[in-house]
């Protein structure tokens, strides 16, 4: 049996010119796109009272967004991810596993209390939170509901795929959906959920 073909073909280039013309696209597509996550970050850092790291953590202090508790010593990291991905005929968002371990490692070497990932589906207004579930049992009790569990136990891929309409799940009462990714389990809720929950405990 023969390979199978991709059904996406690209145009060739045809001459310097286009191949400039593209390169140029391409260059303002990520300008474009450092934008808007600059301003993610500064949005997020802002409703829950935090700072946005500068170089978005490339350098010595960690996360994307660092939020100090209010009622408690220490603090806890924020990393954030924009999608324009679009699959199954919705807004759709990858979650890499490596950015669950990267923020979850970077809190454990700045001693944070945890990391968390908030991510928002372009175009879209909610920001949506994955949080460990053992993470948010040190700030709060949650209901657990066997009726809004997500599962993406396949230790063998790399990415968690959320439509909207799964993430969205978690604006149902009571307000928080289980996530088990590789046999961890994490609560997915908006931001404004955890941060309603923050000024509570």
């Amino acid at each position: 049996m023969g390979a199978r073909k991709s059904s996406v073909t690209s145009k060739p280039i045809t001459s310097p010119e286009e191949f400039e013309r593209l390169k140029e696209e391409r260059r303002e597509r990520n300008r474009m796109n450092r934008q808007r996550s600059k301003a993610m970050e500064r949005r997020i850092a802002k409703f829950l009272g935090g700072d946005r790291t500068p170089q978005s953590g490339a350098g010595t202090t960690k996360g994307d967004v660092v939020v100090l508790f209010n009622n408690r010593p220490g603090k806890f990291l924020i990393e954030c991810k924009l999608t324009e991905l679009w699959r199954y005929g919705e807004p759709c968002i990858a979650i890499s596993k490596a950015w669950l371990r990267k923020i979850h490692e970077e809190a454990k070497q700045t001693r944070a209390l945890f990391g968390a990932l908030i991510f928002r589906y372009h175009g879209r207004t909610d920001d949506y939170m994955l949080i460990k579930a053992v993470d948010m049992g040190q700030i709060a009790v949650i209901n657990e509901t066997t009726e809004k569990i997500l599962r993406f136990d396949n230790i063998k891929t790399k990415t968690a795929i959320f439509p909207l309409s799964k993430a969205q799940t978690c604006k149902e009462s009571p307000g928080v959906t289980c996530v088990w990714i590789d046999f961890v389990l994490y609560y997915l809720l908006t931001v404004v959920q955890f941060k309603q929950i923050l000024e509570e405990a």
